[in-house]
């Protein structure tokens, strides 16, 4: 084989290897709320979840690699530029945000997330619906 091949070779395995390492990440968002839509007052909650394989011990729920930046709309409008960063997440454990409709917000929303680990995009979450009246 020659060291043209070899360089070709490694490319593909790397390549390979690389899609793998992004493939084993699985993310997910929730939102829990006593309705839906969220009376103006009313607590509501997000909630991610990162998991993924780790060859070790897991580190403690207090370390939080993950940026959580969140995508979507309000009223069928993209309303979030080019992505919210609310707050860091933990890996294989869910975390979860408690907030509420403070009001003067009402529509809408439909939210995604894109998950991050030192600036580097790791997965995308599926697109959850909260309504705010």
């Amino acid at each position: 084989m020659t060291l043209k091949s070899l360089f070709a070779a490694a490319l593909v395995l790397g390549g390979l290897a690389s899609g793998q390492a992004l493939a084993s990440y699985q993310c997910t968002l929730g939102v829990e709320s006593a309705s839906n839509p969220v009376p103006v007052g009313q607590p509501y909650s997000v909630s991610v979840h990162i998991s993924f394989v780790d060859f070790g011990p897991y580190p403690p729920s207090s370390y939080k690699p993950f940026a959580v930046v969140f995508h979507g709309t309000r009223n069928g409008v993209w309303d979030t530029g080019s992505g919210q960063h609310l707050f860091n997440a933990a890996g294989n454990y869910t975390e979860v945000v408690d907030t509420y409709n403070p009001g003067g917000v009402a529509g809408d929303y439909i939210r995604y997330a894109l998950i991050y680990r030192d600036g580097q995009f790791i997965c995308s979450t599926n697109s959850v619906y909260i309504g705010l009246l």
